[in-house]
């Protein structure tokens, strides 16, 4: 088997401790919080199986665009796509160092991870698109990844990241996250309070915003918009 980039295993960002978890929710909750992207929902999810090892986090846009450019971040560092965490409005997030970022797939917009804000920055229109020519091939929005990336904002929050849920992926596609859908005991228990605090929605049931996951494969679930749903 392939070995991820830079280890020999996956580096998933899920907060499995049991005590740690629930410190880091209480935490998140007195912080000022953003309810994030259907696609950076979707991309902190892989990053909280370790999907998206070795990356701690949501890229600057200098990493982001490097890798649309060179498929490697500005240090070096081999990813095929960009992942950012694009808001339209950061004024509640503003001079914050740490955040806590919502989910918008989930009623109540629970609490999905905590960032360490490392910046906070404006992408440009050049930016924005070179990065859906390289990632989509295309700038037609009717191409659903075109419009959903292009539909997420201009402000692009980056730092590294604790995930504490894995969204709405569980329910529909278990099996799939084999970090919280395995036999040992931190799967066992994780899985466990991910259910208590977030029990699955309806199989069939969209979500909010219209965020419905389809396809998946050995990496994972494919979300619409989501670049690696791009073809």
């Amino acid at each position: 088997m392939i070995k991820p980039v830079g280890s020999d295993e996956l580096q998933p960002l899920f907060v499995y401790d049991p005590d740690q978890h629930h410190e880091l929710l209480r935490e998140a909750k007195g912080l000022p919080s953003a309810v994030i992207s259907s696609q950076a929902a979707g991309n902190a999810v892989m990053m909280g199986g370790g999907y998206f090892s070795p990356l701690k986090g949501y890229m600057t846009v200098a990493d982001a665009v490097s890798v649309a450019r060179t498929m490697k971040t500005a240090d070096g560092m081999f990813f095929p796509v960009p992942v950012l965490c694009l808001l339209d409005k950061v004024d509640a997030i503003e001079g914050a160092g740490r955040i806590a970022l919502r989910d918008p797939n989930l009623e109540e917009n629970p609490i999905l991870a905590v960032m360490d804000v490392e910046r906070i920055e404006t992408v440009s229109d050049e930016q924005m698109g070179l990065m859906t020519d390289k990632v989509y091939r295309t700038d037609d929005l009717k191409h659903p990844g075109v419009a959903a990336f292009n539909g997420q904002g201009r402000f692009a929050v980056s730092g590294p990241i604790q995930v504490l849920h894995f969204s709405l992926f569980p329910g529909r596609f278990p099996g799939h996250l084999p970090h919280c859908g395995g036999d040992s005991q931190r799967d066992r228990r994780a899985r466990m309070e991910q259910n208590r605090r977030f029990p699955d929605p309806q199989p069939d049931a969209p979500g909010p915003r219209g965020a419905v996951p389809y396809g998946h494969g050995a990496s994972g679930v494919r979300w619409p918009g989501h670049p690696h749903a791009a073809g």
